[in-house]
Formats: C-alpha cells, sequence, structure tokens
C-alpha cells in the first residue's frame, strides 16, 4: 500500500481498496456461477481479474492462488477449481478484513 501510496496519494489507496471490496466478491460468485455452467474461459479471465487486483492491494497469497485458478482454467482441469475458488474465497475474506484497516489509516 505504500509504494500505491506513494504513486497518487492515499486517495488512490482507498479508491482501489474500494473497487477491491466490490468487485472481488463479484468476481469469485462468476467463477463459481461458469465453473458451473462448464464455461472455463470465463473462470480463467474472472481469475486472472482477481490475481491482477490482488496484486494491486498487496495480497500476495490471494494472489498466487487466483493464478492457481487460472492455470487450471487455462489446461481445463475443472476438478481442481472448485477447491480453489474455497480457498479463493476464504483468503479474499481475509484479504477485506486487513484492507478495512489499511482503508481507515488512508482515508484522513
Amino acid at each position: 500500500m505504500d509504494k500505491l501510496a506513494g504513486v497518487g496519494g492515499d486517495a488512490l489507496v482507498v479508491r482501489m481498496i474500494d473497487l477491491f471490496v466490490k468487485l472481488s466478491p463479484e468476481r469469485l460468485e462468476g467463477a463459481r456461477r461458469a465453473l458451473g455452467e462448464g464455461d472455463l474461459s470465463t473462470v480463467e479471465r474472472l481469475t486472472h481479474s482477481l490475481k491482477s487486483s490482488a496484486a494491486n492491494v498487496g495480497a500476495v497469497r490471494l494472489r498466487f492462488r487466483a493464478e492457481d485458478a487460472e492455470l487450471c482454467a487455462n489446461r481445463g482441469e475443472s476438478a481442481s477449481i472448485s477447491a480453489l475458488l474455497d480457498e479463493l474465497e476464504q483468503e479474499v475474506a481475509r484479504v477485506l478484513l486487513d484492507l478495512q484497516a489499511a482503508r481507515a489509516r488512508h482515508a484522513r
């Protein structure tokens, strides 16, 4: 977050956190729905977006797990994706809690 704040100040940090808070649950839900429909290209696209968003807010573990899901979708490994989405859901919840504290520090 410090690097992001150095580039765009606290306002940018708050904006990035707000976007992550809004979009991450939507992306996870969409990926789960797409997996249920057998649409692995959508799963790949949504987990790629989640990976990028996680990197933007410094959520390294989430970024790597999202990349795992993206790669599984790309390889057509649908059996592995469901478990990865469960892990991503737990990790997003953890990151959201951390980001609440970060947002409070930057939203002065």
